[in-house]
């Protein structure tokens, strides 16, 4: 049986040709200066959309511009301290370089920031069997060290299944400044508003569709609406005491306000909770 081969995308060609162009400029620039950084540019730019191409060269040049009127200048003001003699010493000469590139650092990433030149690089993390251990808890390490990132400016969130309230005692520690993608993706809480930036329902008529299937299978069921960054959970009378204790135990949380009786047929329900024996479900 023959094994089947992908084919070759435009991408590969793309990046085949840009390392050939770079071949061809460093050969009639008398291979002046390392090619390997213009092959790295080059790989680097070369993305699978031409937006994203296109916006990855002008960033890559305009760092490379930066970074290069800065360097003259370092050298430019190193060579003018090395000819008035501040100290001819090699040591002393050491802590003259040390210094200037220590400032320099601050000079070449401040002005990237006031260009808005900086790479914008969102990073999402999942919440259970991720982020927390199991006992459902951030541990010490990871909530000094996700903090720290935090705080030098990091791009992070949460995407998890929990509901906001379930996610306000894990994470409470951390200093999350994005909306965290909460119930699975339905919607997009802000921790420090405490408010849901956006929510995607399901329509009214669907809803009603949907709690007749699961009253006609006689299915306990926890219906979630949010009303003006309210969350309001519909639950009915039952025997089974799983479901009574689910109710007793997480209405006492604040963000959580459990209303016994069935939901307004024109409410849209952000999503369903079901909770009954393995078999049945």
């Amino acid at each position: 049986m023959l094994r089947h081969f992908p084919t070759i995308g435009l991408r590969i060609f793309k990046s085949a040709i840009a390392v050939a162009l770079c071949f061809v400029i460093s050969y009639f620039r008398k291979n002046e200066g390392i090619v390997f950084y213009s092959l790295l540019s080059a790989l680097w730019c070369i993305q699978m959309y031409k937006t994203n191409t296109k916006r990855n060269a002008v960033q890559r040049f305009s760092g490379t511009v930066i970074g290069a009127l800065n360097g003259l200048l370092y050298l430019l003001i190193l060579r003018e301290l090395i000819k008035s003699g501040a100290d001819k010493t090699e040591e002393g000469l050491f802590f003259i370089q040390a210094a200037l590139v220590s400032v320099f650092t601050i000079i070449v990433l401040y002005t990237t920031v006031l260009l808005k030149k900086k790479k914008d690089i969102l990073f999402v993390s999942g919440l259970d069997d991720t982020l927390l251990n199991k006992n459902s808890n951030l541990t010490d390490y990871s909530r000094v060290e996700l903090n720290r990132m935090l705080d030098e400016g990091m791009q992070f969130t949460i995407s998890t299944i929990r509901t906001p309230a379930s996610l306000m005692d894990p994470v409470r520690d951390i200093h999350l400044k994005l909306p965290v993608i909460a119930m699975d993706g339905a919607v997009l809480y802000d921790m420090e508003e405490k408010m849901y930036r956006k929510v995607y329902v399901i329509s009214a008529a669907t809803s009603q569709k949907l709690l007749e299937i699961i009253r006609q299978a006689e299915v306990n069921c926890f219906t979630n609406v949010i009303m003006d960054d309210m969350l309001v959970i519909y639950y009915s009378e039952s025997s089974d005491d799983c479901y009574n204790d689910m109710v007793k135990t997480l209405r006492r949380s604040p963000f959580r306000n459990y209303v016994k009786r069935e939901p307004p047929k024109d409410n849209e329900v952000v999503y369903f909770l079901l909770l009954d024996k393995k078999d049945k479900m």
